[in-house]
């Protein structure tokens, strides 16, 4: 079986990502894949999937119709027996393919994607037969919108484990290179954020919920470790507030995943989600969290004991509120350790074995897992 996937962009987001894992658990020795790219090219994903071999067509022009005309002839030239658009506006693609077997995603809150299209290029979107969304919340949501849930298909995100973090030692030793980068003491509290520096992620309010703790600032020795444009784009809140000493913010860094490992709790504060890839990061870094219920969040902590979710579920966006849950993981040693046994189990369901043979289904029950992907 021959397979085209279409992303909008190949940079460095999480989208990207989940492609190139996708890309390199195929198993290519029975099906060959390629890619068209309508937009931006040019980011770590994209020099990944080279890697593997996979080649990537890029779109020469930029308006809409040359878009179609260079996926019209990408068409013609790879004669596909399967379109997989990964974003969901390339979805509006299934138009030009012809009797193309198309298989569509939404890979973010349909509320934001009503924000960002124009109705017609909404209507476009949700129009293939097969849509694959990557959490329950984003499955409501289309049903809401009148899409008929035997067309939706969810398959969660899926994970690679990393090999420095998968046992106690290995761990220790990351967690203390991670610290030494940052000059970080061995004996403080570091709570991590990381993301890019969009309204999504609102980083202002993570600021706002830092800012609550108050005198626990130094009462328990914490450091707030921000990485990503995130960080730098609240720079100057966190020195209106005062709090410029117990910040530490790198910017973009090439592996956030690596430097998660300094930190001992990790808040994700977004306003919307698909299903984030950095809370798989932090978890298998070893830090316990705390999330704003959006999104995918829930499905990827749903494997946690009920007590334990409502210490780490954050379903208000209160700053007071969040300040009081940090401050108890903070303190709590147990509690975080409490944690850590149970991220085996949460990670456990997002394994490329795990995730692959539904892939599998929903593209025609192709083979799909390679038993020894390439790196």
């Amino acid at each position: 079986m021959k397979l085209l996937c279409v992303i909008g962009q190949l940079g460095n987001g999480g989208t990207e990502k989940q492609l190139y894992l996708f890309l390199r658990h195929l198993d290519r020795g029975e099906h060959s894949a390629s890619v068209f790219v309508s937009g931006p090219s040019e980011g770590i994903w994209r020099d990944r999937i080279r890697e593997l071999g996979v080649e990537i067509h890029s779109c020469v022009g930029s308006g809409m119709l040359s878009k179609v005309m260079d996926y019209r002839r990408v068409l013609s030239r790879e004669r596909p027996d399967v379109v997989f658009s990964w974003s969901f506006f390339t979805n509006a693609l299934v138009w030009a393919s012809g009797s193309k077997r198309f298989v569509g995603s939404l890979r973010q809150e349909y509320a934001q994607s009503k924000i960002e299209l124009s109705y017609l290029r909404r209507r476009l979107s949700l129009s293939p037969q097969s849509l694959v969304v990557n959490s329950s919340h984003s499955a409501e949501e289309l049903i809401y919108a009148g899409i008929s849930a035997d067309r939706i298909h969810k398959i969660f995100n899926m994970f690679q484990r990393r090999a420095c973090f998968a046992g106690s030692a290995g761990s220790i030793e990351a967690r203390g290179e991670a610290r030494s980068r940052y000059g970080i003491p061995d004996n403080a509290l570091v709570l991590a954020g990381v993301g890019r520096d969009c309204p999504a992620k609102d980083f202002g309010f993570f600021v706002d919920t830092v800012e609550a703790l108050g005198c626990e600032l130094d009462d328990r020795r914490l450091l707030v470790l921000l990485l990503g444009s995130g960080g730098t784009a609240v720079k100057g809140m966190i020195a209106e507030r005062g709090l410029g000493k117990y910040f530490i913010l790198p910017g973009e860094v090439p592996e956030a995943a690596i430097d998660l490992a300094a930190a001992d709790v990790f808040f994700l504060s977004s306003r919307q989600e698909g299903m984030p890839n950095v809370l798989f990061e932090a978890i298998d870094a070893g830090c316990a969290v705390l999330a704003t219920d959006v999104g995918g969040v829930r499905d990827i902590l749903a494997t946690l004991p009920e007590e334990l979710l409502k210490k780490t579920l954050l379903r208000e966006r209160d700053a007071k509120l969040a300040a009081a849950m940090l401050s108890e993981l903070l303190r709590d040693r147990k509690l975080r350790q409490d944690f850590s046994n149970c991220s085996r189990d949460i990670l456990a369901k997002f394994a490329p074995e795990a995730i692959m043979p539904q892939y599998c289904r929903v593209l025609g029950g192709i083979k799909c897992m390679n038993s020894s992907p390439r790196e």
